[in-house]
């Protein structure tokens, strides 16, 4: 299994020599996104955009009509029209989804037609699934997600009761059962699958493998429609006065998928989508007055406005950027909040410049370093088996952590807090497994401290308690 090894050296040349090395520099972050204010920007075309997803340095969205029905950027300002694939008679499909994992994108549909699902490595040709999903019902596939080696889809039709698809390679598929419900969303999570519905009597569904699915209860029965995970905590939004009638209880949280709380909504819109990204929550709406709500914890929101008042259907997050699309509107169906740092060229840190016995530790923010919110990695999981071998560590001292379940290609931070300090940067690699190295800083205070991987994107981590070899730990029971 190959690992990817990494250690982080920023050098420290003075104050003038920081600021000379690092003024123009394409890796200097400017801004953090936080979902407050945002900007309009063009689709390809008016197209009714219904999903965005984001890999391999690349923005990906997908529509439910036009003649060219997906639209790839680089930066999420600047968009171009591709064309999906179509089935064997040219006809075009009715895509709803669009997710990228293990170095591909994955859409999926719905239509007359029997093809509903289409891949692609790079986000611009695109190759159809299979005309035969084995079912003759018209399936309406709502939503697509990846984790744990394997592509899961969803679909809002349920007659026969097998509305989940997999697939090892976003190519082929077969079906999975699971209970009744009109499902909405699906996503990947602390080791699980998550699905939520907007009808039926228990309108969540957890998988460990999306093939064996398990009912569970919402803690409120509204029209759930979308559902992330971020920050070791599943998060779903929804609700439509239409069939919920009035009221904020529009969002519910979860540790493990299977225990829900109702949560208060910054607004009572109805909320078509939810992300997560850079140690924030972002829901997007279709109506209403403020179409954006944002949350560090995933518990209190709080009201932003979108750019335009348009139904924004799909929202995404990457490298310091978050994407909105919609349905509708003239010429201006993206919004866009953050500023994008395009990702390293190289997987090896900037040059090292280090005058010989100075210090390496200092705080720089760039683009693939950018510090992760104390919160967000206070908040990871303890690790049962210790990331090290021991709780004791040395300033100064060389270290080498590996972990597993991660997104596989996803970007890795080896982090210290606090303060929040990043000892080295890596991806995961095919198997979602990473190998990460570094220092202890010189200067780390005495007391307790956490030492852990997470990942900014996901929220995927875990994290041990450390502490100096001279600063005992407190006694735990």
């Amino acid at each position: 299994m190959k690992r990817l090894k990494h250690e982080l050296v920023i050098p420290f040349v003075g104050i003038f020599g920081l600021v000379a090395g690092l003024m123009g520099a394409p890796w200097m972050v400017s801004a953090v996104a936080d979902g407050s204010t945002w900007t309009i920007g063009a689709s390809a075309q008016d197209n009714n955009w219904s999903s965005v997803a984001y890999g391999n340095g690349m923005f990906v969205a997908v529509a439910k009509s036009g003649s060219q029905r997906v639209m790839t950027s680089t930066d999420g300002v600047n968009w171009s029209a591709r064309s999906a694939a179509t089935n064997a008679s040219g006809s075009q499909v009715v895509w709803n989804s669009v997710t990228f994992g293990n170095g591909r994108f994955v859409a999926v549909g719905s239509g007359s037609m029997t093809m509903r699902t289409m891949s692609s490595s790079d986000g611009i040709t695109w190759a159809p699934g299979p005309e035969d999903l084995s079912c003759t019902c018209v399936d309406s596939f709502e939503s697509v997600t990846y984790g744990n080696g394997i592509y899961v889809a969803i679909s809002s039709n349920n007659g026969f009761g097998t509305s989940v698809i997999t697939s090892s390679d976003g190519a082929n598929w077969t079906r999975r059962s699971i209970h009744f419900s009109q499902w909405q969303s699906v996503t990947f999570g602390n080791g699980l699958f998550v699905a939520v519905g907007n009808s039926g009597t228990q309108r969540v569904a957890t998988s460990s493998d999306g093939i064996v699915w398990t009912a569970r209860t919402a803690s409120i029965n509204k029209s759930w429609k979308s559902i992330t995970f971020g920050n070791g905590l599943f998060v779903a939004v929804g609700g439509m006065d239409f069939y919920d009638g009035p009221g904020m209880d529009r969002v519910m949280t979860s540790t493990d998928g299977i225990n829900w709380t109702t949560r208060t909504a910054a607004e009572a819109n109805p909320w078509w989508t939810v992300t997560y990204g850079d140690g924030l929550f972002v829901a997007v709406s279709w109506s209403g007055t403020n179409r954006v709500m944002t949350s560090p914890d995933g518990i209190s929101w709080t009201s932003r406005s979108a750019a335009v008042n348009n139904g924004w259907t799909g929202v995404t997050y990457g490298d310091g950027l978050f994407v909105a699309v919609s349905e509708d509107g003239n010429g201006d169906r993206v919004m866009t909040s953050g500023t994008f740092i395009p990702p390293p060229t190289t997987t090896q840190p900037p040059p090292d410049t280090t005058a010989p016995g100075t210090d390496s530790s200092i705080d720089v923010e760039l683009p693939f370093l950018r510090i992760p919110p104390a919160g967000a990695i206070e908040r990871l999981p303890l690790r049962p088996v210790l990331l090290l071998s021991g709780s004791q560590v040395t300033r100064g001292q060389l270290i080498t952590v590996s972990e597993g379940g991660f997104i596989p290609g996803e970007y890795v931070q080896l982090v210290i807090a606090l303060p929040v300090r990043i000892l080295g940067f890596g991806y995961s690699d095919s198997q979602g497994d990473v190998t990460l190295t570094g220092t202890i800083p010189s200067d780390l205070s005495d007391g307790e401290h956490s030492l852990a991987l997470y990942a900014p994107e996901s929220g995927l981590g875990s994290r041990q308690l450390i502490a100096l070899a001279d600063s005992a730990l407190p006694q735990t029971e």
